[in-house]
């Protein structure tokens, strides 16, 4: 169980259009928009646990996660450095430049974050990158938590091309009941619909009506159950 469910926290982004169809088509429950409140420490222990991952450095990444998120990717130090810490770096990295906070929230007991910039490819190439994850509190600290919850099938998918009112959203997997689903975009709460799968299964979707600025977006979708909670963040690009 625990291997597990350390592999759904790390397949958060699972890029690709298809698997939704039938639920797309599917009426859905309305998401009321949840603007939480400004929570800018938790913002900055994902910009750390992110230049952390880019510099290699395992015990970096290791102190802020999670007792529980260090349960499933651990349980030691050494143990996490010989395995998941591998599979995260390449997650995050690589980012040309220090990443910039776009999204910093509490959201009951839970906080979600997000940052966003440049990335460099294995061919030289830059493109935008964006990188979310829930976080918990511990003691007053903010910790990133990255176990319980699968997102995946992103829409649109990273760094696609699209018109200016797209459809977004994400299909969510969790290890519990998803009690919330939560979708920002450009750090903007929006309303959505979602739709169930099955108790701990959802799609969460925001067909876009007005039309949106060419550039770059940001999407974020959170979700949470009784016990855990996840994140993630990507990027698109509307070209008019």
């Amino acid at each position: 169980m625990r291997i597990a469910l350390a592999v759904a926290a790390l397949a958060l982004l699972v890029a690709g259009c298809g698997g939704g169809g039938e639920a797309e088509a599917e009426a859905g429950t309305p998401v009321v928009p949840v603007s939480g409140t400004p929570a800018p420490a938790s913002g900055q222990v994902l910009l750390r646990f992110v230049q952390a991952a880019n510099r290699r450095d395992a015990a970096g990444m290791w102190a802020l996660l999670s007792p529980q998120t260090k349960q499933t990717m651990g349980p030691t130090l050494p143990e996490f450095r010989r395995g998941l810490a591998v599979d995260l770096r390449n997650d995050v990295a690589t980012f040309d430049a220090p990443p910039r906070v776009v999204l910093a929230r509490r959201i009951g007991r839970w906080a979600v974050a997000t940052v966003a910039g440049d990335r460099v490819l294995d061919d030289g190439d830059e493109e935008p990158f964006a990188y979310g994850a829930a976080l918990r509190d511990v003691g007053g600290r903010w910790l990133v938590e990255l176990g319980g919850i699968a997102i995946a099938v992103p829409r649109p998918a990273p760094n696609d091309e699209e018109d200016s009112t797209p459809t977004l959203g994400a299909e969510l997997d969790a290890s519990g009941w998803l009690v919330r689903t939560l979708l920002w975009r450009d750090a903007e709460p929006q309303p959505a619909e979602r739709i169930q799968g099955g108790p701990f299964s959802a799609t969460i979707r925001e067909d876009v009506t007005q039309p949106l600025e060419e550039g770059v977006h940001v999407v974020t979708v959170f979700a949470t159950t009784p016990e855990t909670a996840a994140a993630a963040g990507w990027t698109f690009d509307v070209t008019g």
